[in-house]
């Protein structure tokens, strides 16, 4: 059996997840905090716009993508001196606190706007509010998937081995909470055993790596797809 070349050390999981746990305990609190009585707003709607947030606009995705980033460093020698270069990290902070904004921030507050910034939230404002969530999340939700390629161009300096080998992990366990929306995939995907590794590595490859990048990925991989996927992966 061949050997998993992106297979991460037994030292990289345990301190993936050590780093990690923390922000899935932060993630769970705020799930908590968002279906928790807020004052002048009836239970009801808070916790139908955080179920239409949660369901259909990319919150999840960016959860994913913060775990991934979490786990990076741990992956490899490179991967953890190349964080102490600032510049990449700020450049990619700055990009996808962007999308961020535009895809989840940005659409809730207008959801929240519509239902009134007074005391007194009307019963008319609360419904059109209720009516407009799922509208709303499913609008940022591909407005998101339309810019995420181009957010990921800021991570193209990063160690491209350790990306694919931060999806062990923690981000592994995150990804499976996403829906098959938000996961774009190559082609070569469908000719793959098609396991949840498959689909997580093929998915940051498509995204987060240059195509020679990708390109080096699939050699690696999936060897026995090389050259039928070779040039079609050189032009993605």
């Amino acid at each position: 059996m061949q050997a998993d070349f992106y297979e991460s050390s037994r030292l990289s999981l345990v301190l993936s997840w050590v780093f990690c746990i923390p922000v899935l305990i932060g993630f769970i609190q705020l799930i908590l905090l968002a279906f928790k009585k807020q004052d002048e707003l009836p239970w009801i709607y808070t916790a139908w716009v955080s179920i239409c947030f949660l369901i259909l606009s990319p919150i999840r995705y960016s959860a994913f993508v913060f775990v991934l980033a979490q786990s990076y460093p741990f992956q490899s020698i490179s991967a953890f001196f190349s964080v102490i270069w600032v510049w990449p990290w700020m450049l990619a902070l700055v990009a996808f606190g962007i999308i961020n904004f535009i895809g989840i921030i940005g659409p809730l507050l207008f959801t929240l706007w519509i239902a009134g910034l007074k005391n007194a939230h009307s019963k008319f404002c609360l419904v059109a509010s209720a009516v407009t969530a799922p509208v709303t999340a499913i609008i940022g939700t591909f407005i998101f998937s339309i810019v995420l390629p181009f957010a990921a161009i800021s991570t193209r300096t990063l160690d491209a081995d350790a990306i694919i080998r931060a999806t062990n992990g923690p981000a592994r366990l995150v990804f499976l909470a996403n829906g098959p929306g938000m996961i774009a995939l190559p082609p070569y995907y469908s000719k793959t055993p098609q396991t949840t590794t498959d689909m997580i590595r093929s998915h940051v490859a498509l995204i987060y790596l240059s195509n020679s990048e990708h390109d080096n990925f699939l050699k690696e991989a999936y060897p026995y797809l090389y050259k039928e996927f070779h040039e079609i992966v050189m032009k993605l």
